[in-house]
């Protein structure tokens, strides 16, 4: 599709139309039920927001500065995650928290994503957050396994009291623009997350929880052949204590912060 030449010639009117219906469908998944027609009109200037607005119009005045501010992150290199993170909290979360809060590390709980179980304390958190400066800035990492490490740190961490998920998809869009996945920011990725619905929260909760979720079975005919035979991908992408590669990549990264770190290049994902 980026070669399409009538997608080439209107890239600019593609983009702007991806992030409003971006916008909408970050804050659907947050529970702001609204229209594609309503979030366009606000973010092209046509209706203001209200004196006092209700809870479901805070998170999608959220979800509309974030996915705007994606804008000026896709075009800074290199990419800082932190900083960047923290910069989209501030949009995402100004009609949602006090000012103290903002762009930083929660102090206290988070009662985001509670399908995923408990969130973690405040100080590992902070630590999960600091590793993905790490994982955003390898270049030896596929870009599609960089953001599904990030998108579930961020949903299970939780890192910021709240605005977690609308961070994490406003941070999908800046890495699909940055790692050239998606260089013209046509994609909507967050009607993906939509799409996926509630089952998108089993492989996180397995992925964390150190399990592996069973692969569909195998045709009659053709009999799933035995791991000492042959080894599935699932098995080979899976580290020696049977957690997944993502969890190695993180949990590597989390144990050593020093700057004398050898580089990531020494990692096998």
């Amino acid at each position: 599709m980026r070669w399409h030449q009538a997608l080439r010639r209107r890239i600019p009117e593609a983009a702007a139309e991806s992030r409003i219906r971006g916008a909408w469908a970050s804050a659907e998944l947050d529970g702001a039920r609204s229209t594609v027609e309503i979030v366009r009109d606000v973010m092209r200037g046509a209706r203001g927001w209200p004196a006092e607005p209700d809870p479901g119009e805070q998170v999608l005045w959220g979800a509309v500065a974030a996915t705007a501010a994606t804008e000026q992150y896709a075009a800074r290199t290199p990419l800082v995650a932190r900083q960047t993170l923290a910069g989209l909290h501030l949009a995402a979360g100004a009609r949602l928290l006090a000012a103290d809060d903002l762009g930083r590390p929660r102090r206290g709980d988070s009662p985001e994503f509670a399908l995923l179980g408990p969130a973690p304390e405040p100080v590992a958190a902070g630590v999960r957050l600091a590793a993905l400066d790490r994982i955003v800035a390898a270049d030896d990492l596929p870009a599609i396994l960089v953001m599904a490490i990030v998108h579930a740190e961020l949903a299970h961490a939780r890192p910021f009291a709240r605005g977690n998920g609308l961070v994490a998809r406003a941070m999908d869009r800046v890495l699909l623009r940055t790692t050239g996945l998606d260089p013209t920011g046509v994609v909507v990725i967050e009607a993906g997350h939509g799409a996926a619905g509630l089952t998108a929260s089993a492989p996180w909760r397995a992925c964390w929880s150190g399990s592996i979720i069973a692969p569909p079975p195998s045709p009659p005919a053709l009999p799933r052949p035995t791991p000492s035979a042959t080894p599935s991908s699932r098995a080979a992408s899976t580290a020696a204590n049977g957690r997944p590669r993502c969890l190695e990549v993180i949990h590597r990264l989390s144990a050593d912060r020093s700057p004398d770190r050898p580089s990531l290049g020494r990692l096998e994902v």
